[in-house]
């Protein structure tokens, strides 16, 4: 059986393309420092979940191309969301054809189409042909007491903490989302 690996961070890939030769998601994080602005107060989040979201959408395409987090072609998106409670969830959307194509009305149906030299999986957007797309949403509950206390120096987010951050994420998501990809 072969397991997919969901969600990895790609430090090798953030250090050798990094401006300052330590880190290019570090640069992002200075960048878009306001993104970890607590809404009430104007001030740096003391909040992990707002932190770790904020460090989790920085690290993913469109912010950076390539992302910090190299995310398997079959994903077509990871959102962060929290709530009062104290809980982040990651939605996961992930191309799964195979749910569709077993209904007997759908086999003729077109897929998702697949780019063979980039891996990724797209819609194929052609109105003349009858198309069915599965997109499986994945909500994970990630708790507070899973990720990093907010670090700062000059209001600007600490690389390591939200590197730590990014990583918590990807420990909680990578079994869950795997399965799928692997189901």
């Amino acid at each position: 059986m072969v397991t997919h690996i969901a969600f990895r961070p790609n430090e090798h890939y953030d250090r050798d393309q990094a401006s300052d030769g330590l880190s290019r998601y570090g640069a992002y994080l200075a960048q878009k420092r306001g993104m970890f602005r607590d809404l009430d107060n104007d001030q740096p989040t003391e909040d992990a979940l707002e932190f770790s979201a904020a460090a989790w959408e920085i690290a993913q395409s469109p912010i950076m191309s390539p992302g910090y987090v190299t995310v398997h072609p079959r994903i077509q998106s990871a959102d962060a969301t929290w709530d009062d409670e104290h809980r982040l969830a990651i939605a996961v959307a992930v191309a799964r054809d195979d749910v569709l194509m077993g209904a007997q009305l759908l086999r003729r149906a077109r897929g998702w189409a697949h780019d063979r030299i980039s891996g990724g999986w797209y819609d194929p957007q052609d109105c003349a042909v009858l198309t069915a797309l599965c997109l499986v949403t994945i909500r994970v509950p990630i708790l507070a007491g899973d990720l990093p206390l907010p670090e700062f120096r000059d209001t600007i987010p600490v690389t390591v903490t939200a590197k730590a951050a990014v990583a918590a994420i990807c420990t909680v998501l990578n079994p869950v989302v795997s399965a799928v990809l692997d189901g």
